[in-house]
């Protein structure tokens, strides 16, 4: 909003109450104000162009898509700011919250950042950062949705790798034939057991063939892991519906619907922009 110079001009002015309402409250003031005119929209402004301008490698809804996601998944996020000849800051580069090793102390005003087998230091009038903090330590590296969660993540994804071991087959056989009492086979005899064992048994068509042998032969068989002992199923099921209620996101946006109705499906974008969006939006914005 603006008042009104001695000189005609109007000066700006701050109104933090409106800065810091509700998006429903802020939308309804700004119609009022721009209707009784003590609202002047600014449509260029060095803020918006910022804000829009991006950098090189990002457009502004980049920038501003993955600062908002750094900050509600890792709890943190960081600009390095680019300067005209001015010294205007004039461009935004995120920074991947684990690429910051060390926050700026009293004795060493920096940010440490490394990014593969680069370091350097970043002095912090150069860095915006966004932080959450965390309620053990509100002077320390922010926390997230994903540090909340990491548990039940790496469990997910460590039930999943077990899975897969199961197909890669870990350089194991499923058994290993080998003569008995004492006796040795010479490597023709073990590869003409392997080629006639491979004509009379492999395939479908040939499953549970009866085999037949001259000699007695040794069969050490492997076992593996039993997964309906091990349920892994239900664990990765308890810990996807621990995501979704952490999280706040709704089932079936995620198209799980096992418990779902038409009801719940058409109230879940509502709930999850009511619920979570524009409470993280307004956190965002407040910093």
């Amino acid at each position: 909003t603006g008042r009104a110079l001695a000189d005609g001009r109007r000066a700006a002015v701050r109104v933090k109450t409106l800065q810091t309402a509700s998006a429903r409250h802020r939308r309804t003031a700004l119609v009022r104000l721009k209707q009784t005119g003590e609202l002047e929209e600014l449509d260029e402004h060095p803020l918006l162009d910022l804000m829009n301008a991006g950098n090189a490698m990002m457009t502004g809804l980049d920038v501003r898509r993955l600062t908002f996601l750094y900050r509600y998944v890792e709890g943190e996020a960081g600009w390095i700011k680019e300067r005209d000849a001015l010294g205007t800051f004039i461009r935004a580069w995120p920074i991947p919250p684990h690429w910051v090793r060390s926050m700026p102390t009293p004795a060493r005003p920096t940010y440490v950042v490394g990014f593969r087998g680069w370091q350097g230091q970043i002095p912090d009038t150069e860095v915006v950062w966004f932080t959450k903090q965390t309620p053990e330590n509100p002077y320390g590296r922010g926390t997230g949705l994903a540090r909340a969660l990491a548990d039940e993540l790496e469990t997910d994804q460590y039930s999943a790798s077990l899975q897969r071991q199961v197909f890669v087959n870990g350089a194991r056989p499923d058994f290993v034939v080998y003569p008995k009492n004492g006796a040795t086979w010479t490597d023709p005899q073990v590869r003409q057991l392997e080629q006639d064992w491979r004509r009379g048994h492999e395939g479908f068509w040939r499953a549970f063939r009866a085999r037949f042998s001259k000699t007695e032969l040794g069969i050490q068989e492997f076992t593996n892991a039993n997964f309906r002992n091990l349920q892994l199923e239900a664990l990765r099921r308890f810990s996807r519906d621990t995501v979704f209620q952490v999280a706040g996101i709704p089932p079936e946006l995620l198209g799980v619907v096992e418990n779902s109705n038409r009801a719940t499906i058409a109230a879940a974008e509502t709930l999850f922009a009511h619920c979570v969006l524009m409470p993280e939006l307004e956190s965002f914005r407040a910093t």
